[in-house]
């Protein structure tokens, strides 16, 4: 069984310690932004397989798990598919790098689909666009 906890200001250095020497770049891997979108999202978070991973609840797709870093990857996806398949759900992760997608492919050869949802994808502004 998974244990998600709650993000907030007494579970910051569990957390920060999950997401130490990870190598994302993606601002969902970042305490400050768990911590100002939890309420919004209903975000909790959980240490699988020594994977720093979260999930939220989402309109779409019900419920979705930030993809698990840090630990080890293949045995959090199958903790996780495991858990949604009791919750009578299919796994769905967000948050997946290029990298990740490519180490998933490999461990789990045409289970997963992969959609990019150009939405929800990181920005970046240009400094002169802000300055006009």
């Amino acid at each position: 069984m998974i244990s998600f906890k709650d993000i907030n200001l007494e579970n910051r250095e569990e957390i920060q310690k999950l997401l130490s020497g990870v190598s994302e770049l993606g601002c969902s891997y970042c305490f400050g932004t768990l911590f100002f979108w939890r309420d919004y999202y209903y975000e909790q978070f959980a240490d699988v397989c020594g994977c720093f991973t979260s999930r939220i609840s989402n309109e779409q797709y019900g419920e979705v798990f930030l993809c698990p870093v840090g630990g080890d990857l293949e045995s959090a996806i199958e903790v996780l598919a495991g858990y949604a398949e009791e919750k009578g759900s299919r796994l769905t992760l967000g948050c997946v790098s290029e990298e990740n997608r490519k180490k998933i492919e490999e461990l789990f050869p045409g289970k997963f689909e992969f959609i990019y949802e150009r939405n929800d994808a990181e920005y970046i502004y240009l400094t002169e666009d802000l300055a006009e």
